[in-house]
């Protein structure tokens, strides 16, 4: 084959793979939307995320040049972890990016105060967005979470470090003696892949459960009722029971703190007797269409509100005649204002099915979200699977053509493939511009590579420790190391200006020379 037939197959497979991706990160967000999110978010999202990566080093470790094609895994493992911990931070930065001020001596960002905004999800301020100068505008993290993930990406390096030891103490071996030395500590390697994989996702679920995880599930939820998805396909998992369930009885409103009222609103938790997941998806949404009285007393949906939220919020369109009985039923009370304690106490029952009975046949059947997600990962894990192993002989093929190492045409190339949604979807996110969703953010790419490290290199171990392969990337190990610690050591940064993002942007090149310098220069290779 010519290098444009090469291409253009290249080019095929790239387009097919993003596609498949694509389809992994729909049918992880649907999954968020089923009775099971508590346990898949923390587990089953993170290997997804990890399985194309994987699948190309996978199919990198077969064939009759297997040794040679391994650089092409060796590239994506490589260049998937690097530029994750790179491209995508400054974005978040970038888009995330607030007014720095001084506050009791030191620099912090320009969030809404603890108190007016104690769950972190207040807007932060950029004066100037057009003319924002990189060393006074940044982001403010929560430095507790995100040393957390700080210190499971560094110490889910420790396999590298294992196999690092056969690779440099056997490195005058031959060939066949050198796969057999170091096969041992292959072995060991990738036992400690399996046991921090298990330990990183068991610590998941374990830090996602109570109010983190309900926060957490309402983020996703809102999210996907901005993409348009209904909210009886969003949140119709997240109540109790079915039709006719003995739900608290909503409280009424005198008996309720003065939520709402001028300068001093009450967390929303202080409601009783409601869904706290439906509770924080659709507070915002309530708070976007509400009446705030002149007097400071409660927030209230008038018919009129409560009818917009219904067409434009939800996506449910009904007559008026339906519109009016809905509001009737929302509002328990009866004094003509739906409070947020009604609101959400209706919307639920709404979605158990009591209300609105006699229309059930008239609304169009929404796909549920678990068949939904079950097609997409299906469709998208099988696409990646049939379409990794000729991506990886394609990178051979066009190296051999080129004499271009395969290591950095994969280190380039496999991770805006496997990837690319992820830098999309951070930027946007960050774009939020509040303290939990940029730190949150930040807490992703972390995880990213921790999956990596666990879940993708374990792979690689096992291969060179059943295959008959060995380990001969020195050079790539210490890169990849490097730019984990250099990471590490900023997880301790409260504040981070927009310019430390473009720094922390130079480590790609300098890991892709770096790597270079090594292996000519020093020989390690």
């Amino acid at each position: 084959k010519g290098v444009f037939q090469l291409l253009f197959l290249g080019f095929v497979y790239t387009y097919i793979l993003i596609a498949g991706c694509n389809l992994i990160g729909d049918g992880s967000e649907l999954l968020e939307a089923t009775p099971y999110a508590p346990l898949i978010g923390p587990t089953i999202l993170p290997v997804l995320g990890a399985v194309p990566d994987a699948a190309i080093v996978f199919f990198s470790g077969f064939g009759n040049d297997a040794q040679e094609q391994l650089d092409t895994g060796m590239g994506a493992l490589a260049g998937s972890t690097v530029m994750l911990l790179t491209i995508p931070w400054v974005l978040n930065i970038v888009g995330g990016a607030v007014d720095l001020i001084e506050k009791d001596g030191e620099l912090s960002g320009d969030y809404p105060s603890a108190e007016s905004d104690p769950e972190g999800c207040g807007r932060g301020n950029l004066r100037d967005p057009k003319g924002w100068n990189i060393f006074t505008t940044g982001i403010e993290v929560d430095t507790e979470s995100i040393q957390a993930s700080g210190w499971w990406m560094l110490v889910t390096c420790i396999p590298y470090v294992v196999i690092q030891i056969a690779a440099f103490k056997y490195v005058y071996y031959d060939d066949a003696s050198y796969a057999d030395a170091e096969k041992p500590y292959a072995w060991v390697g990738f036992a400690f892949c399996c046991i921090f994989f298990i330990a990183y996702l068991v610590y998941q679920l374990w830090i996602t459960s109570g109010d983190s995880r309900e926060d957490k599930t309402a983020a996703k939820a809102e999210a996907l009722m901005q993409q348009g998805v209904p909210i009886t396909a969003v949140l119709s998992h997240h109540v109790d029971g079915t039709t006719g369930g003995d739900e608290e009885a909503p409280v009424a409103s005198s008996e309720l703190p003065e939520y709402g009222s001028s300068g001093d609103e009450k967390p929303s938790t202080a409601l009783v007797g409601v869904n706290k997941v439906i509770l924080k998806t659709i507070k915002p949404t309530f708070d976007k269409y509400c009446t705030v009285p002149e007097d400071g007393g409660e927030k209230y949906l008038d018919a009129d509100e409560l009818n917009i939220v219904f067409g434009k919020e939800f996506g449910i369109n009904k007559r008026a005649d339906q519109l009016k009985l809905i509001f009737a039923e929302f509002d328990t009370d009866g004094n003509g204002e739906i409070s947020l304690q009604e609101f959400c106490v209706g919307v639920e029952k709404f979605l158990k099915g009591t209300l609105d009975k006699d229309d059930d046949a008239e609304d169009e059947e929404e796909e549920e979200p678990m068949t939904a997600a079950i097609k997409a990962l299906s469709a998208g894990t099988l696409m990646v699977l049939l379409f990794s192993d000729p991506l990886v002989d394609v990178i051979d093929e066009l190296g051999d053509l080129t004499g271009i190492s395969d290591f950095y045409l994969a280190f380039l190339l496999a991770p805006m493939v496997t990837n690319g949604s992820e830098l999309i979807a951070s930027y946007r996110f960050a774009q939020k511009k509040t303290k939990n969703s940029i730190t949150n953010s930040l807490q992703q790419l972390y995880g990213a590579a921790i999956m990596n490290n666990t879940m993708t290199l374990g792979v690689f171990l096992l291969l060179i420790a059943s295959q008959g392969l060995y380990w001969d990337y020195s050079a790539e190990s210490i890169a990849i190391v490097f730019v984990q610690v250099v990471l590490f050591g900023l997880c301790f940064t409260k504040v981070m200006t927009v310019a430390s993002g473009f720094a922390v942007l130079m480590l790609y090149p300098i890991c892709l020379v770096g790597v270079y310098i090594l292996e000519s220069g020093l020989g390690m290779s």
